[in-house]
C-alpha cells in the first residue's frame, strides 16, 4: 500500500492489533451480512409491493422485474466471484457497499415521483452491485481464522441473512406507512453505508484471511471426505447448483407474486399484507436452525430430493391460495423446505471447493438462473392477474428439473462395493 496515503484512507484495508478469536475474525462479517441482506430484501420487496399497491400495475410487472433482476444477477455473481479471488473479499464488500448507497436513492426518487422507469433502473444497478457481495461474504466467512467449523459457519451465514430477510419482509409495509415508500429506500441506503463502515473499520485485514475454508470437526471431516470420494464430488456440486436454481425458481416466483396473492385475498393494507406474506421467511429461519442441530442430512442426497418435493408442493399451494389459512399453512412448509435445500447447496458448494470465491460466485449465479426463469415463464402464462395458469406453467420446469435432480442423487449414491472400497482407502 502506498505509504503517502493518509491514515483515514488506509484504515479500511488495514487490520488493528486485536487478538484473532472467533468474535474478532467472524463477527464483523456476520454483522455486515445482516445489514446487507436486510437492505437488499427491503428494497426488493418494497418495489414489488409499490408496483402493485401504489402504481396499480398488473401482476406481470413484479414478475418481469424479478426476472430482470435474475438475469443481471447471473453475470454479476460470476464476475463477482472471480473478482473476489483476484482482489480479495474485503475490498469487494467495501467497494460494493459504498456504491450501493447512492443506488438505493434512485429508488427513493422513483417512489417519490411514481416513476416505474427509475425503479427498473434501480433493479438493474442493485443486482450489478449487490450480487458480488454474497460470494465475498461466503468466502470470507469460510476462510477467516477461528475455531468454528465449516458447518457452523455456513449455518450461521444462512441464519443471519434469513433473519434479516424475515424482518425486512415483515416490516416493509409498516415502514412505508411510517416513513413513506421513498423513506424506505433512504433507510436502505443508510444500512448500506453501515455495511461499509463495519467492514472498513472492524473486519480483519485481507492478508489475515486464509486460502482455504475452515475444517469441520475431526469426525465430520473424516466422514465427509469418505462420502465425497464415494459419491463423487462433481455430481454433488451439480446437485448443489441445480437444487439452488430450482429452489430460487420457486422462492423468487412466489416473492413477486405475493402482492397479487394478498390482493386477491382482500388485504388492501400493505402493512398487513407484508406481515402475512413473511411467515415463510420466519419458518425458513427455523429450517436453518434444524440443519444446524441435525447434521444427518450431510451427504445423504435423499434429503435434498424430499425437500425439493415439499418445496414444489408448497409453491403450487401458495400460488393457488384461496384463503388466509391456506396461505399461512403453505408458507410454513415452503420456508422449511427452502432452508433445507439452500443449506445443502451452500454446504456442498463451499466444502467441496475449499471456500473458493469463484465457486461461491457460481453458487450465487444459480440463484440468478432460478430467479430469471421462474418469474419469466409465469409472467407470460394466462391473463395478467390470473395465477392459476401461472402455477401450472411453473410446474413443468420444476418437474423436469426435479427428475434430473433425482437422477443425480441416484448417480451420487454409487455402487455399494465402490462406497466400501473408497471408505477403506480413506480410513
Amino acid at each position: 500500500m502506498n505509504e503517502n496515503l493518509s491514515p483515514a484512507i488506509k484504515a479500511p484495508f488495514q487490520n488493528n492489533a486485536a487478538p484473532l478469536n472467533n468474535i474478532r475474525t467472524l463477527a464483523p462479517w456476520y454483522a455486515a451480512q445482516f445489514f446487507a441482506a436486510f437492505c437488499s430484501a427491503l428494497t426488493t420487496n418494497a418495489i414489488y409491493y409499490f408496483a402493485r399497491y401504489e402504481l396499480h400495475s398488473s401482476a406481470r410487472v413484479p414478475l418481469w422485474l424479478a426476472s430482470l433482476s435474475g438475469l443481471v444477477y447471473i453475470f454479476s455473481s460470476i464476475f463477482g466471484g472471480r473478482w473476489v479471488d483476484r482482489i480479495g473479499q474485503k475490498k469487494v464488500i467495501i467497494y460494493m457497499a459504498l456504491v450501493n448507497v447512492p443506488i438505493f436513492l434512485i429508488a427513493a426518487l422513483g417512489a417519490h415521483m411514481h416513476n416505474l422507469t427509475l425503479l427498473i433502473l434501480q433493479v438493474i444497478l442493485q443486482n450489478i452491485f449487490v450480487a458480488p457481495m454474497w460470494p465475498a461474504m461466503e468466502s470470507a466467512m469460510s476462510c477467516s481464522p477461528g475455531s468454528l467449523n465449516l458447518t457452523t459457519r455456513m449455518t450461521l451465514y444462512s441464519l443471519t441473512w434469513s433473519i434479516s430477510n424475515f424482518i425486512a419482509f415483515g416490516i416493509v409495509g409498516s415502514l412505508a406507512e411510517w416513513l413513506s415508500w421513498a423513506g424506505v429506500f433512504i433507510f436502505a441506503s443508510a444500512c448500506s453505508f453501515l455495511v461499509w463502515f463495519i467492514v472498513a473499520f472492524f473486519a480483519i485485514s485481507q492478508s489475515t484471511i486464509g486460502a482455504e475454508h475452515a475444517e469441520d470437526t475431526p469426525g465430520e471431516k473424516d466422514q465427509s471426505e469418505a462420502a465425497v470420494s464415494a459419491h463423487k464430488a462433481k455430481t454433488l456440486l451439480r446437485m448443489a447448483g441445480l437444487s439452488n436454481m430450482l429452489s430460487y425458481m420457486c422462492v423468487n416466483t412466489v416473492l413477486p407474486a405475493m402482492p397479487t396473492i394478498t390482493l386477491l385475498l382482500g388485504l388492501k393494507n400493505y402493512a398487513a399484507a407484508t406481515a402475512l406474506g413473511s411467515i415463510w421467511a420466519l419458518t425458513r429461519v427455523g429450517g436453518f436452525v434444524l440443519t444446524m442441530l441435525w447434521t444427518g442430512w450431510h451427504y445423504r442426497t435423499r434429503w435434498m430430493v424430499i425437500s425439493f418435493i415439499a418445496l414444489v408442493g408448497a409453491t403450487e399451494a401458495l400460488l393457488l391460495s384461496r384463503s388466509i389459512a391456506m396461505l399461512a399453512g403453505a408458507q410454513i412448509i415452503f420456508g422449511i423446505a427452502a432452508a433445507m435445500l439452500y443449506s445443502g447447496s451452500l454446504y456442498y458448494a463451499m466444502h467441496l471447493s475449499k471456500g473458493s470465491g469463484a465457486n461461491a460466485g457460481v453458487h450465487e449465479a444459480m440463484v440468478g438462473g432460478g430467479t430469471m426463469v421462474g418469474p419469466a415463464i409465469t409472467a407470460v402464462a394466462g391473463a395478467p392477474g390470473d395465477l392459476v395458469p401461472k402455477a401450472l406453467v411453473l410446474l413443468a420446469p420444476l418437474t423436469a428439473g426435479g427428475g434430473y435432480l433425482f437422477s443425480l442423487a441416484f448417480r451420487a449414491r454409487g455402487k455399494p462395493t465402490e462406497r466400501r472400497d473408497d471408505i477403506k482407502i480413506h480410513q
